[in-house]
């Protein structure tokens, strides 16, 4: 998923972060194309409408969290997308509270849960839909934490 953005002094060159799937590092683009690489991580090289050169750098974004970075350039942060809502926040770390009662299988199942909920609700479905997705990954990672738990007792006797 692409979400362009348009910082000032770059109205012409088709900025725009893109989301390939659900682990990988989120990639700045320009008009299309990978942004060339910088010396840092998460850095990348662009340049301005008036022909000078400049840094990027992805700030924010991590996977258990809004996978959305925000972008700074010369020391000015840019919102690329409003951030999640805190309830959507609390529906993507709901998982987490698997640890409780699961110890680490749980935390295990859980953060992969909230990984995967934090990318849903980045994919732009109609609200019912993204609400039943996240519920159904919160069932999900019960049932596989439940199923994992059964198969380790099994294993053990």
């Amino acid at each position: 998923m692409r979400y362009a953005f348009t910082p000032p002094g770059f109205a012409n060159q088709g900025l725009a972060i893109e989301l390939s799937g659900p682990f990988s590092e989120p990639r700045l683009l320009i008009a299309g194309e990978r942004a060339r690489r910088g010396p840092g991580k998460r850095t990348y090289v662009i340049q301005r409408d008036d022909g000078t050169g400049t840094l990027a750098k992805l700030e924010g974004a991590a996977v258990f969290v809004d996978p959305i970075p925000r972008v700074r350039i010369d020391d000015t942060l840019h919102e690329v997308a409003p951030r999640l809502r805190w309830y959507e926040m609390v529906a993507c770390w709901l998982p987490v509270s698997l640890i409780l009662t699961g110890g680490v299988l749980g935390g295990v199942f859980g953060g992969l849960a909230v990984a995967v909920n934090a990318r849903v609700f980045r994919l732009g479905w109609s609200s019912a839909l993204t609400w039943a997705a996240v519920v159904g990954v919160m069932v999900g990672a019960f049932a596989a934490y439940v199923l994992a738990a059964l198969a380790f007792e099994l294993l053990r006797d």
